[in-house]
């Protein structure tokens, strides 16, 4: 006779409540949305700082800001300042630096414009793209009507400008000397940027003479 031998069985355990795992995709997406937010944030804090409007010109549409050949940044953030031109005088010093203008000040007779963003404004101190002054010579009799008018009108002074027309030794590259000075200055109308120095003023009356006085020989 054969016993009937029963194999062990295993107890079952009971399986307890099952716990949800947190989904890493909602994880995901959580942070992707984070991240989508803070860019959204630096976007709208960078995009005012660099082209919202922030040059305000009182009840005109334009203006002039003159940079003197010896301004540093300072020179300029102060003359924007005290004309009440800048909405935000800090977000102009941080594009400022950011675009390299504080290092690469240029001097000049530069028009700005009601409105201009800090990009504009940065962009075209920077560039040094100035606008030149008009000046009309007329009936000048004397080298100090002569040097006063520069003076009024350009960046060099009046007497920086007599001192060149009583230099002979520049006068005489031109063939004349401290008496005939006003010999270089034939009456009409010329351009020229306001931070032109003194030696600049004389030397482009002079090449425009020699220029004259070449073709006269031929």
């Amino acid at each position: 006779m054969t016993k009937n031998t029963k194999r062990p069985t295993k107890s079952k355990k009971r399986a307890g409540p099952k716990v949800k795992p947190y989904s890493f995709k909602r994880i995901i997406i959580s942070f992707a949305i984070l991240v989508f937010i803070s860019l959204c944030i630096s976007f709208s804090y960078f995009y005012s700082r660099v082209f919202s409007p922030n040059l305000i010109i009182e009840g005109k549409s334009s203006e002039y800001i003159y940079i003197k050949s010896s301004d540093s940044f300072e020179d300029v953030l102060n003359q924007l300042s005290n004309r009440g031109m800048l909405k935000n005088r800090e977000s102009f010093i941080w594009l400022s630096s950011f675009m390299d203008y504080q290092k690469k000040v240029k001097p000049g007779r530069y028009k700005v414009k009601d409105g201009m963003t800090n990009r504009e404004l940065v962009t075209l101190l920077r560039s040094g793209k100035q606008e030149p002054i008009r000046i009309t010579f007329q009936n000048i009799r004397t080298k100090q009507a002569l040097a006063g008018k520069v003076g009024r009108n350009l960046e060099a002074d009046s007497s920086s400008m007599m001192e060149i027309l009583n230099d002979n030794k520049i006068l005489e590259r031109y063939g004349l000397d401290s008496s005939k000075a006003l010999s270089l200055f034939l009456p009409d109308t010329y351009e020229f940027y306001w931070n032109t120095t003194a030696p600049e003023f004389i030397d482009r009356f002079g090449e425009h003479l020699i220029t004259i006085m070449g073709k006269r020989k031929i």
